[in-house]
């Protein structure tokens, strides 16, 4: 006995029909959230790299700024030692000649003693 086809679809459909449907629109909205998951990742990934890249740049910047202030203080650390050293040698020369004139001033007191008690 041949079975027609339309007849075990239409069997399938009286029996199976209401529950097919539902698994059917299960599946599409299973879709449907498995696209919208797939766009939510790629828009992820794609911010993702680009904070990646302004990372890079802003990690590029803070070093170049490090490096350049470093330079800067360096130099006015530079500047502030030969000036102190400059000021230092001023001293050294102003407290040398302060003692010369000193001994120059008991020479010369010495002298006009042994001038006066000639």
């Amino acid at each position: 006995m041949a079975e027609n086809p339309n007849s075990i679809g239409q069997i399938r459909e009286l029996i199976f029909g209401e529950t097919i449907g539902q698994i059917e629109q299960h599946f599409k909205a299973l879709e449907e959230k498995i696209a919208g998951l797939e766009r939510s990742a790629t828009d992820a990934k794609q911010k993702l790299t680009e904070l990646e890249s302004q990372s890079g740049a802003l990690e590029k910047k803070i070093t170049e700024t490090a490096n350049d202030s470093t330079r800067v203080l360096r130099k006015e650390l530079s500047d502030i030692r030969d000036s102190l050293s400059q000021r230092i040698d001023a001293l050294a020369n102003t407290t040398t000649n302060r003692l010369e004139l000193s001994e120059w001033f008991k020479e010369i007191s010495t002298r006009l003693k042994n001038t006066q008690s000639d």
